[in-house]
């Protein structure tokens, strides 16, 4: 945990100063992508749902705890992904890194395969990378992400790294619409979020779009506003 204390504080003060961006640029095809995964991924969970058909989202900083056999590599990989977040998504809330476990409300835990059951709640089994969130009605407050160290590579770790936390801001469920998505329901090592992957996070959080709908609810407001 030292090694990184330092990376930490820096990484904490960095991510609070960075300017709100323009929305994602986008066409008619790419929004209509955006619409239709965003249908599939949204309004219900790959595991464990309940039978939500509405969405939830943060609306209290994430303070985000890393534990277990991370390298610095996977650090610096976070820090990257979530400071484009920050810089493309206007209303995502705060995201900082802390080094205190107590501090925290989202933890993410680098362990073996065998032992990803040890760290998270619900899990299920197989599963390389996992999450499992709690939600106050219509907004999260709590995260777990669990990443396997002995069967990945430093690639997949970081796929895993952005597929686990997209699915932890709030778009719960995989999709089969489009194989570059970072939410697509078969397993790829693609990098970088789509444009439609942005999309829907931006649907998410937007401001002017309120938690807890329905997608019958939500979809006229995109559609207004988009």
């Amino acid at each position: 945990m030292k090694r990184i204390l330092t990376l930490l504080v820096v990484l904490t003060i960095a991510l609070s100063h960075l300017p709100a961006m323009a929305y994602v640029a986008y066409d008619y095809t790419e929004y209509k992508d955006a619409l239709d995964q965003f249908e599939a991924c949204a309004f219900s969970a790959e595991y464990g749902g309940g039978g939500r058909d509405y969405t939830v989202r943060w609306r209290d900083s994430l303070n985000v705890y890393f534990e277990g056999d991370y390298t610095d590599s996977d650090i610096a990989f976070f820090y990257r992904f979530v400071t484009e977040l920050t810089q493309k998504i206007d209303a995502i809330p705060e995201i900082r890194i802390t080094a205190d476990r107590y501090d925290s409300n989202v933890q993410i835990y680098f362990t073996p395969l065998d032992r990803m059951g040890d760290y998270l709640s619900n899990y299920t089994e197989g599963n390389w990378g996992y999450f499992t969130y709690w939600n106050s009605g219509s907004y999260i407050t709590n995260l777990e992400i669990g990443i396997a160290t002995d069967v990945t590579t430093q690639r997949q770790r970081y796929h895993l790294l952005m597929e686990e936390f997209v699915g932890g801001l709030g778009l719960a469920n995989d999709h089969y619409l489009g194989e570059d998505s970072i939410l697509y329901g078969v397993w790829t090592e693609t990098q970088s979020l789509t444009t439609a992957d942005w999309l829907m996070i931006q649907f998410l959080y937007d401001d002017r779009i309120p938690a807890g709908l329905t997608f019958e609810q939500a979809k006229p407001l995109i559609e207004k506003y988009y």
